[in-house]
C-alpha cells in the first residue's frame, strides 16, 4: 500500500487490487453474517466505504501534487547532452560510448549505443564475438580506455561528469569536451 502511494507506476495497480477486496469483503460479510439485519450490513458497508473513500482522496491529493513534475528526471538522463547531439551532430553515423544507466534513453531518441540496461544483448555468446561488450564498459580504466575506444571504433563518449574516466579523458590530447553541463560531459574522440 505504501509502495502504490510513493510510486505512481503502481496506483492503477492498486485501484484494480481495492476494487477486488473491496467487493470479497462484502460478499464475505453477507455469507457470513447471512442471519443479521440489511441495516448492519449497511453500516459496514458505509464504514467500508468511508474507509475507501479517504484512501482514493489521499491518491488524489498524492496525484495532483505531482501532476505537474517531469516524466524525466535530468538527473538520471541525459536530456539536455541528448538534445545536443540530436542538434548538432551527425547522430545516425557517431558511435558513442555511454553509461550503461542511460544508454536506453539513448536509443529512445534514435541514437545508437556502446552499452543499455539489456545487458545480455552485449555477451559474446550472443553476439558470436571475441569480447563482451560488457565486461569492457565495467571494466574501463585509465589503461585501456583508448584500447577499448579503438576496438570499437568510438567517435565520442557521453559520461557522467563524476565518472572517473573523465579525469584521463579531459587530460588526454586526443579528447576534446563538446558539451557540458551540471550532470554530463560529452567528448569527441580525435581518429
Amino acid at each position: 500500500l505504501l509502495l502504490s502511494f510513493m510510486g505512481e507506476r503502481n496506483i492503477s495497480l492498486f485501484y484494480i487490487i481495492w476494487v477486488l477486496l473491496f467487493g470479497r469483503t462484502i460478499v464475505n460479510y453477507v455469507k457470513k453474517y447471512d442471519n443479521k439485519t440489511i441495516e448492519n450490513i449497511t453500516k459496514l458497508i458505509l464504514k467500508y466505504s468511508i474507509c475507501y473513500l479517504l484512501i482514493i482522496f489521499i491518491i488524489l491529493i498524492n496525484f495532483l501534487k505531482n501532476n505537474d513534475s517531469k516524466y524525466l528526471s535530468t538527473k538520471m538522463y541525459p536530456i539536455k547532452a541528448t538534445e545536443y547531439i540530436k542538434e548538432n551532430l551527425d547522430y545516425k553515423n557517431i558511435r558513442i560510448f555511454n553509461e550503461y544507466n542511460f544508454g536506453s534513453y539513448l536509443l529512445f531518441n534514435d541514437i545508437k549505443v556502446f552499452i543499455d540496461s539489456r545487458a545480455d544483448l552485449y555477451e559474446k555468446n550472443f553476439n558470436h564475438s571475441k569480447r563482451s561488450i560488457v565486461e569492457d564498459a565495467m571494466e574501463i580504466n585509465r589503461k585501456n580506455y583508448n584500447e577499448i575506444f579503438e576496438y570499437y571504433d568510438i567517435t565520442h563518449i557521453l559520461l557522467y561528469n563524476t565518472n572517473f574516466i573523465c579525469d584521463y579523458l579531459k587530460k588526454d590530447k586526443n579528447y576534446k569536451i563538446i558539451y557540458k553541463d551540471e550532470r554530463y560531459l560529452l567528448f569527441e574522440r580525435k581518429v
